[in-house]
């Protein structure tokens, strides 16, 4: 391809600098190298002609008829151009060179114009010459050489040689353009890709554009113009020539492969007959022991002809029938009578007792009832399978025993084309009991989710109710310091100190019991966010936090946009990085909020799930045995004074807002070293202006 496509390019250079070279030479040549080169391209053109009809005899195609007839036409042409321009034949003619030459030059290049114009659109009528009479070709080949010849040879025509304009023959600039019609007409058709005759075809042509333009240039007879256009005439016939001469010798080399394969494939026939009868008795004897198989197998088996659904179906959709789902569920008396163009050959035992039958007849006359109206949704798709040249299909349907009772099965039926139809054999397998366990799943999933909102309803009214009575104890524990406090003694005064203290606890875990609860009171967002975004706003948020000054946080650069609900990431991250800033003992504090993609960098990542993001720290770190436990509500792993205590829920609430965005979270941590907690929430938004990421890309 890149050679073809170079060698376009040759042509083209080598064109325009024809084209440039005649402009800027100024020679004056003799008649006599026009004439040599009028007679070579003559015969060229007879010759290139006569090939084309061998072409187009070898293999019968009308492009190469109209190519090889065309060219004869153009050698007749340009035979007379030669004559009439001529030095050894000026005695012979009245007319001199100078008005005679310029046209009967433009004779042989309109026609040839014409001619690939119609071998290129002849590719679309059809690859043979089916419908078109050779002879018509000949007729009308014949027609127009002749009407050229006379148009230009006897009709009075105007001066051939402008000097007044930019270009000294512009007519020439008309027969260009149509060149280059069929030029991109041919290129289109994208055969140069493939066929090395089309590829010389299109250089040829390219230099065909090129004889014309540089032909425009010339302001009189025998100028460096004049005969560098043909010249490149000349260079273009050879072209075709040889892809003619390469095209005929790969057509043999074609011819000698086919021959070659028949005389195989010959030898192949008559071994495969003589194979055949020796097979026909074992395969009835095979065809026995196949049916015998089938009604003794231990499972639901059927052997079923589907010759005629499959015939009918190929009907249905020959005429028109473009939606043959809708279409067949739309005409259920059409259904049925596919149906009753099955034929059963055979139906193993099993198959009777699954439905409660004594034998076949009995079975095929309760048909209807074996496979009832909820069948048929099932049958279609099968149907449906058929249509499309399907191997297999599998389903389950609800059919039911010669007694009534439902039986489940999962069906799965084998289609095997035979030279004379389509054969399917079709098995059954009782499916009752495990549809019967799925539906206990699905019950009792369901009272487990009614059971979980029950509970969460609960612990939101409780902790909401609680919190008043809550707020009452330690009020008046308040006041009886502040009013009573100078009657109490040291004992009691503490006492009602550790009341406060215990009840401010108290009323920390309920509140966050109450955050707890309502995070799924809710259907989450699912908004396009820029998490960017909330994480300047949580840190903005914590400025406050007396910590955060002397520790150092880093931000990726590219944190990407997910679709989720802005609020609830938002207190994903507020949670982390305050346990990031409050859980380190460091003298130099550092965290980092980052994200890679899922698969990259962490080797417990399905790669089909959303954006990884993580906060990590290098603070005090977690022991591996509590790890699975941080996230357990109230749950501390150190005392309640220390690292400025808290209740001990944030990373429970984390954990059910990440779930409640159908996401994952988990946390590394190696003690005295630090901790990374990773999370994924919603799914990612393409942006264009998100950068491939790698590991923590932009950290």
């Amino acid at each position: 391809m890149r050679r073809r496509r170079a060698t376009y390019s040759l042509a083209v250079l080598l064109m325009g600098a024809t084209a440039i070279a005649a402009l800027l030479i100024d020679w004056q040549i003799q008649s006599d190298l026009h004439s040599v080169l009028e007679t070579g391209a003559t015969i060229l053109a007879a010759t290139v002609g006569a090939l084309g009809l061998v072409r187009y005899h070898a293999r019968r195609q009308l492009p190469y008829l109209i190519l090889g007839v065309g060219f004869l036409g153009t050698a007749f042409l340009d035979g007379y151009h030669g004559l009439v321009t001529g030095s050894w034949f000026h005695e012979f003619w009245p007319t001199p060179p100078a008005s005679m030459a310029p046209w009967s030059w433009y004779a042989p290049q309109a026609f040839m114009a014409v001619v690939t114009l119609a071998f290129w659109q002849s590719w679309d009528w059809d690859d043979s010459d089916q419908g078109v009479d050779e002879w018509m070709v000949y007729a009308g080949v014949g027609a127009l050489t002749a009407a050229s010849f006379l148009f230009f040879a006897f009709v009075p025509l105007p001066r051939a040689y402008y000097p007044e304009l930019a270009v000294g023959r512009p007519q020439e600039l008309v027969l260009a353009v149509l060149f280059l019609v069929a030029l991109v007409g041919l290129i289109r058709t994208r055969l140069w890709q493939t066929s090395v005759f089309h590829h010389w075809i299109v250089v040829s042509l390219i230099l065909a554009v090129g004889a014309q333009v540089t032909m425009a240039l010339s302001y009189g007879l025998f100028d460096v113009p004049f005969h560098a256009a043909h010249l490149l005439r000349v260079i273009s016939y050879c072209l075709v020539l040889h892809g003619f001469l390469v095209d005929l010798f790969y057509l043999h080399k074609t011819a000698e492969a086919d021959a070659n394969r028949a005389e195989l494939a010959r030898a192949a026939a008559d071994a495969a007959h003589a194979a055949a009868e020796g097979r026909a008795l074992e395969l009835a004897a095979s065809e026995a022991r196949y049916r015998a198989f089938v009604e003794g197998a231990a499972v639901a088996l059927w052997d079923e002809d589907l010759t005629g659904v499959k015939q009918r179906l190929d009907r249905i959709q020959a005429g028109g029938v473009a939606d043959l789902k809708s279409y067949l569920f739309s005409s259920p008396d059409l259904v049925s009578d596919l149906a009753r163009e099955i034929k059963v050959h055979a139906i193993s035992q099993e198959t009777l007792r699954m439905y409660g039958a004594s034998s076949q007849d009995e079975l095929f006359m309760e048909m209807d009832r074996v496979f009832g109206p909820d069948y048929k949704a099932t049958f279609v798709d099968e149907l449906l399978a058929i249509a499309s040249d399907a191997t297999s299909h599998e389903s389950e349907a609800l059919t039911h025993t010669l007694e009534g009772r439902p039986v489940w099965v999962s069906k799965r039926v084998r289609f095997i084309p035979e030279p004379d139809g389509l054969r399917g054999v079709m098995s059954l397998t009782d499916v009752s009991s495990i549809k019967a366990a799925e539906e206990q799943l699905r019950a009792r999933t369901g009272e487990l989710a009614r059971s979980n909102a029950e509970l969460d309803d609960f612990a939101y009214i409780a902790s909401h109710d609680l919190k008043e009575p809550l707020r009452g104890i330690s009020n008046f524990a308040h006041f009886l310091l502040e009013d009573h406090g100078g009657q109490l003694d040291q004992d009691a005064v503490e006492k009602v100190e550790m009341l406060i203290r215990i009840s401010g606890r108290m009323e920390r875990q309920i509140q966050s019991l109450l955050e707890y609860s309502r995070v799924t009171r809710s259907e989450p967002r699912r908004d396009p966010v820029p998490v960017s975004d909330v994480v300047t706003e949580v840190l903005e948020s914590l400025q406050s936090h007396p910590e955060l000054a002397k520790t150092e946080v880093r931000i990726a650069s590219d944190l990407p946009v997910v679709r989720a609900d802005r609020e609830l990431t938002s207190r994903i991250f507020s949670n982390l990085i305050t346990n990031a800033i409050k859980y380190n003992d460091k003298t130099e504090r550092c965290i980092e909020v980052g994200w890679f993609d899922e698969g990259v960098g962490h080797a417990d990542v399905d790669s089909t799930r959303p954006p990884v993001f993580f906060v990590r720290d290098n603070g005090i770190g977690i022991r591996e045995k509590h790890i699975e436990s941080v996230f357990r509500i109230f749950k501390r792993l150190h005392g309640r004074d220390q690292f400025g205590g808290g209740a001990g829920a944030g990373l429970t609430i984390v954990k059910k807002i990440v779930e409640a965005q159908e996401g994952r979270v988990w946390v590394e941590s190696e003690l005295g070293q630090g901790t990374t907690f990773y999370f994924t929430v919603g799914g990612r938004v393409p942006i264009s202006a998100t950068a491939p990421p790698v590991g923590a890309a932009g950290v």
